[in-house]
């Protein structure tokens, strides 16, 4: 969800805040974001997201599935589990997953055509869906995009799986780290 890469460098911007596209607009009245804005890319189609509409789906008792999968659980409730209910059948949960893999492929759809990019690799809960989920995600992204734009775009789920962030995040203190020593003067690792 987090960073844009162009080349070898990082696309924060002038004061180091940009590139967070998970808090791009994709639904101007959805749900409130950690952020405080509402309808951003997270507060629709994120792991945290589609738990917390189908919390909303099981307390309402339309989740049968996924209340039986949760052993009546609340906090046994995950986007793993919601995935596996919509695998099984549940329709609230199929509806969620749909709606949040068709949010999310839009959304790339328009980052392809902005950027015309080679290659897009996904992180985080949905990119862990499984291919029939996966398929709903690319199809509407591709279908989204312009005609030429993205023509041979792939979409690849991380090998790093739910780490991507975490070892992105720490190689970039380390890129920073260095790019400082190197424009200062300074070796590698001084104080």
């Amino acid at each position: 969800w987090g960073e844009r890469r162009c080349g070898e460098g990082s696309a924060a911007g002038k004061r180091g805040k940009g590139g967070k596209i998970s808090h791009s607009i994709v639904e101007p009245d959805g749900p409130l974001c950690n952020c405080g804005k509402r309808g951003g890319l997270e507060a629709v189609s994120s792991a945290r997201a589609i738990a917390r509409d189908a919390a909303g789906k099981r307390r309402a008792g339309e989740a049968p599935i996924l209340h039986r999968l949760a052993n009546g659980v609340v906090d046994m409730l995950n986007a793993k589990l919601v995935f596996e209910a919509a695998r099984q059948g549940d329709a609230a949960c199929l509806h969620i997953v749909h709606h949040a893999m068709r949010t999310l492929g839009v959304f790339i759809g328009g980052i392809i055509n902005f950027l015309d990019l080679e290659l897009i690799i996904l992180e985080g809960g949905p990119s862990q869906t499984g291919p029939e989920f996966l398929g709903i995600l690319e199809e509407t992204a591709m279908a989204s995009k312009m005609g030429l734009a993205g023509r041979g775009t792939r979409l690849l789920v991380s090998e790093l799986g739910l780490d991507a962030t975490a070892i992105g995040a720490a190689a970039m203190v380390v890129e920073l780290r260095l790019d400082g020593d190197r424009l200062s003067g300074s070796p590698a690792g001084s104080p």
